[in-house]
């Protein structure tokens, strides 16, 4: 079986393009009753017998540099002066490296690219040196446009014939197409090799997919096993940090326990040289408070005496001093009225001492 690469028929195009002559062919035998592929190939391949023509030219370097404005020598004297002198230059280098054989050049700056007016300008004046260099790069700036239109034509032609010879290769390949569709094997090998890229394309589709859902397990593997590794690490870190803690606090209330009994130790210590004296202190103080208390009491009751006593006399006073005016008491009950103040301001005299 030939694969798709040993035929020109093996792109898209080329199909389209065989299936269109297939619909024409099988058209035209069904017009005329005959097969109409011979007759074809007949007339093709006699059109194209005898077409061995060729251009020789003495010099390829010349016939580049006449190529390169051969579509404008008609306009060769509107050329700019500067793009004249160029190409009498390129002209000038083709003789002296052909003729002679590289002995005798050119200045080196007339080998450079010309690319402005000051490249071609000093190219020029160097030329101006030596009279063979100028009497050379004279002569072709004078003759440019000769020299164009005497290669025109064969030029020309030379172009029609490459052109002819491309479609004569096309020619070929078509005819050979042709021959392989008059023989009836060439749906068959069309098939097969369709055949053979359709599995090509589904064997490397497989392999591909193939590739990447073990690329991509590997992949989930490789991810879930460095999670467990940072998942590890971290409970590692987080059981040591519980354990530090732990220890800190431990230590914490062990210095604290510490601090607290040396306190004590030392509240106890000072409590014990100084109790006499908060004794001493404490039961002065009381003394004191139990004195201070009997002074206020005894402030108090005389001053409740006192008012007491001050309400009865009055009262005594005023009822001594109604009985009087009305003449409903006597001199002996009013005298006993005073009295009874008398006795009582003594009582509260007693009283309050």
């Amino acid at each position: 079986m030939s694969t798709g690469a040993n035929h020109p028929y093996h792109t898209m195009k080329d199909c389209i393009l065989i299936l269109l002559l297939m619909k024409i062919l099988r058209s035209e035998a069904e017009e005329s009753n005959e097969l109409y592929t011979p007759k074809l190939l007949s007339v093709i391949k006699e059109a194209s017998k005898g077409k061995e023509i060729s251009v020789d030219f003495d010099s390829s370097c010349i016939l580049e540099v006449i190529s390169s404005f051969v579509d404008r020598c008609e306009q060769i004297d509107e050329m700019d002066e500067s793009e004249k002198s160029a190409v009498a230059i390129r002209l000038s280098e083709c003789i002296f490296d052909e003729q002679f054989s590289g002995q005798m050049q050119l200045p080196k700056d007339c080998y450079q690219e010309m690319q402005t007016r000051q490249d071609v300008k000093r190219c020029v004046s160097q030329l101006a040196e030596n009279p063979v260099w100028w009497t050379t790069y004279f002569g072709y700036l004078n003759l440019v446009a000769d020299i164009c239109n005497s290669y025109r034509g064969p030029l020309e032609q030379q172009h029609a014939l490459s052109t002819y010879r491309l479609l004569e290769v096309r020619i070929e390949k078509m005819v050979g197409l042709l021959e392989q569709i008059s023989r009836g094997g060439f749906m068959d090998e069309l098939r097969q090799d369709m055949d053979s890229m359709v599995r090509n394309v589904a064997e490397e589709a497989s392999e591909r997919m193939r590739y990447n859902v073990e690329q991509v397990a590997k992949d989930m593997v490789g991810n879930i096993h460095a999670q467990n590794r940072e998942v590890a690490e971290a409970v590692r870190k987080a059981s040591e940090s519980a354990v530090k803690n732990q220890r800190d606090v431990e230590s914490f209330n062990k210095q604290l326990r510490t601090m607290h009994q040396d306190s004590m130790e030392e509240l106890a210590r000072v409590l014990g040289g100084k109790q006499k004296e908060i004794e001493h202190l404490i039961d002065t103080h009381l003394g004191s408070s139990f004195q201070l208390w009997s002074k206020v009491q005894r402030k108090a009751i005389r001053a409740v005496w006192l008012a007491l006593w001050i309400c009865v006399s009055t009262a005594i006073l005023g009822v001594a001093k109604f009985l009087k005016k009305t003449n409903v008491g006597s001199f002996v009950e009013i005298a006993c009225a005073g009295m009874g103040v008398i006795v009582g301001q003594a009582l509260y005299c007693r009283i309050v001492q």
